[in-house]
């Protein structure tokens, strides 16, 4: 390998030289995004908002593209901030908690000070040394948000954020819980403070489930293969994401409703045709299953969404798995009152939206050229970084 041939002296600088190039490359990425957020340029692209767009465009979450934003609105306000990320001296992720309380004032010692602690150092710092107006105390609670993903769709991470007088009535909870646990009997194992408030807080929503009065629509829902049960050589798929061992799911089945979903030639799951408008439960899992959420790009919503007929029920649509997809409200609007449409793609769970000229939109393509419009960025402008002072 190249690096082979390098001294411990060149790797170190070629290290350096890394950190620098990435900071100049966020630096722009927050410049863009100040100058897409200035020009309105979201607006016209289908997105329901700023950080839809972005969130699209750069394939990340929700939470981390607010940062981002946050972090571009307040740079151009503090020239030595911006000067440590395009040396390589502050990163991104530190940037963005630092901007929320530096000063062009203080912000030459908080940097010195920032470079040597961890990000959730600054974090803390910020919520000391900040005093919300009450109207942002205000905003913070209509902000709480529980978010989870899979990683490797077998391991669920949980993100959420909680103003600290909610928190501590969830934190209080779950330490009571994990104090009365049982231990694992007739084993020397014990377990970490963190497993028990994890064990904790599986065992509150387990309750929850149990005396849930609508047992249909709290269920949770496992999808497996008889043959898999029997065989062993394959994974149960959970409806909410994730897949499970064949052990687990073999375990699960000891205790559950089992109800069976029968396919058609070809693997495909029978719908119901032209018998009604509305989707069954067990069809609306199907879809579930397969789509997971909204799925227009870069629309992370997964709670409020409905099935939507591809070719119209009134035109004559099946409520067939083959003519659903999953839409959120926002976006089902964007296809009923705007002209936006959506089709099925070729490979399974590839959704396809086109624009009302039925150009196909394609955020996620590099080289795809901005539409026309007197508030869109011209591509050859930010070509030239010296134009948004980089």
């Amino acid at each position: 390998m190249a690096h082979e041939s390098l001294s411990t002296t060149q790797l170190l600088c070629g290290i350096e030289l890394i950190k620098s190039a990435d900071g100049t490359v966020d630096l722009q990425k927050l410049e863009y995004i100040a100058a897409i957020d200035e020009r309105n340029t979201w607006r016209a692209d289908g997105a329901k908002d700023l950080v839809a767009w972005v969130s699209a465009h750069f394939q990340q979450s929700h939470w981390t593209t607010r940062r981002w934003i946050a972090a571009a609105r307040a740079l151009p306000g503090l020239p030595l901030t911006q000067r440590a990320m395009r040396t390589g001296a502050l990163p991104l992720v530190k940037v963005c908690e630092l901007v929320r309380f530096a000063t062009p004032e203080t912000e030459a010692g908080l940097i010195r000070w920032a470079q040597g602690v961890s990000c959730s150092a600054i974090r803390r710092r910020a919520y000391r040394e900040t005093v919300d107006e009450i109207e942002e105390v205000r905003a913070d609670d209509s902000s709480r948000y529980l978010s989870w993903w899979y990683e490797d769709d077998r391991r669920l991470h949980l993100e959420g954020f909680l103003p600290a007088e909610q928190g501590a009535t969830v934190v209080k909870a779950l330490e009571r819980l994990a104090d009365r646990l049982p231990s694992d009997p007739g084993t020397e194992r014990s377990y970490t403070l963190d497993q028990r408030r994890a064990d904790a807080l599986v065992a509150l929503s387990s309750h929850a489930i149990a005396n849930d009065a609508d047992s249909a629509r709290a269920r949770v829902n496992l999808h497996v293969d008889l043959d898999v049960l029997v065989t062993r050589d394959g994974s149960g798929v959970l409806e909410s994401g994730g897949v499970v061992h064949p052990e687990v799911a073999s375990m699960l089945c000891c205790d559950s409703i089992v109800q069976a979903i029968v396919h058609g030639d070809g693997g495909h799951t029978v719908g119901i045709g032209r018998a009604a408008r509305n989707v069954p439960e067990w069809l609306y899992r199907q879809l579930r299953e397969r789509d997971g959420a909204c799925t227009f790009p870069g629309c992370h919503h997964s709670r409020y969404v409905k099935a939507h007929h591809i070719r119209w029920w009134e035109w004559g649509g099946p409520t067939d798995l083959d003519n659903l997809v999953l839409v959120c409200d926002f976006h089902h609007k964007l296809i009923h009152l705007h002209g936006w449409r959506v089709e099925l793609g070729k490979k399974a769970g590839v959704v396809h939206w086109f624009r009302p000229d039925y150009e196909p939109y394609e955020p996620y393509e590099p080289n795809r050229d901005p539409p026309d419009g007197p508030d869109e960025v011209d591509s050859n402008e930010l070509s030239q970084p010296e134009l948004l002072g980089v």
